[in-house]
């Protein structure tokens, strides 16, 4: 084997390992993409999530007030200090459902 025949075996090679190597290097790079974009819709989601947790801890926490999605029965009249609590959570519940329509 002579250095011509050599020259041409590395040249195949070479030939070889760039038709098969770009497409697999592209694949991976979209590949990688895609997983990052996925990882960061779950965080997304996982942080409105414990959001939203807190905002029905809230209201566990204030029954007296109507600020869940099912009224009370009773028909009453808040004090203003409750209508200022209910004012205040209803802006966080606000706050949550602006963030998961931006993200």
């Amino acid at each position: 084997m002579n250095l011509a025949d050599l020259q041409q075996i590395l040249q195949l090679i070479s030939s070889i390992t760039s038709i098969i190597g770009i497409p697999i290097g592209i694949y991976l790079f979209y590949d990688a993409k895609r997983k990052e974009q996925r990882d960061r819709e779950y965080g997304t989601y996982n942080a409105l999530d414990k959001k939203y947790i807190e905002y029905l801890k809230l209201c566990l926490q204030n029954p007296d007030l109507d600020v869940f999605d099912i009224p009370l029965k009773p028909v009453r009249k808040p004090t203003p200090e409750q209508a200022r609590r209910e004012e205040i959570i209803l802006a966080i519940l606000l706050s949550i459902l602006e963030r998961a329509y931006l993200m």
